[in-house]
């Protein structure tokens, strides 16, 4: 499968509408797309080929980025005086 066929067999298995998804969220998405794409996660030894497979992968790349992101943000806040804070991902900015 493609990237683009693989991103939309996971946002239509979504039960919450899709214009609610952060650009963070979806850069996320990408990311963990593009490792399963070129075969750099693996379950059970293998390349994800179903869709279960490739959703459960999804889950556990968005468990893991959204834990390192908790963490940086968390850090950020303990430092800072309530100002904003500009988060650049794969070449995108982001202000929080």
């Amino acid at each position: 499968m493609t990237d683009q066929e693989i991103k939309e067999e996971f946002l239509t298995s979504l039960t919450i509408d899709q214009s609610l998804i952060s650009p963070l969220y979806l850069s996320i998405l990408d990311e963990a797309i593009e490792t399963i794409v070129k075969g750099n996660t693996k379950i059970n030894g293998k390349t994800p080929s179903t869709q279960e497979e490739r959703i459960y992968c999804i889950g556990l790349h968005f468990t893991t980025a959204q834990k390192v992101l908790n963490e940086t943000m968390q850090a950020v806040k303990e430092q800072s005086l309530n100002l904003p804070v500009t988060l650049t991902y794969r070449g995108q900015t982001y202000q929080y």
